[in-house]
């Protein structure tokens, strides 16, 4: 399975089969450099929200994930990659999350917030 984004593969290889999606909630904490790999996003469309939603495809301790990130962070995320107009090896190459932390919104739901090892 391939995501495209104007012609262009948002992953570093290829989401294997049976791949989970995994809450961002389930990995709210600090990790090590290189622990929680980044490996690229994946956009789909939400018919239930009628949204575009963002996975994060990550290597977690060797074992690939797609991590359901929120859709402002995944459209941040994209626009950033777009405009960098580098390949995914490129941008996110050696990118590793440092600490997901959990925020309530104006409205009294959770969203959260990725920092990257810089």
């Amino acid at each position: 399975m391939k995501n495209y984004s104007r012609g262009k593969g948002t992953l570093i290889g290829e989401i294997p089969e049976g791949t989970e999606f995994e809450k961002i909630a389930d990995y709210v904490g600090t990790y090590k450099k290189d622990q929680l790999k980044v490996l690229g996003y994946l956009k789909t469309h939400s018919d239930l929200y009628n949204k575009p939603s963002y996975s994060l495809f990550c290597d977690y301790k060797g074992r690939k994930i797609l991590l359901n990130i929120p859709a402002w962070y995944g459209s941040q995320l994209e626009a950033d990659f777009l405009e960098s107009n580098q390949d995914p090896e490129e941008f996110f190459g050696g990118a590793s999350i440092k600490e997901i932390s959990s925020w309530e919104t104006k409205f009294k739901n959770n969203s959260y917030n990725i920092e990257i090892y810089e």
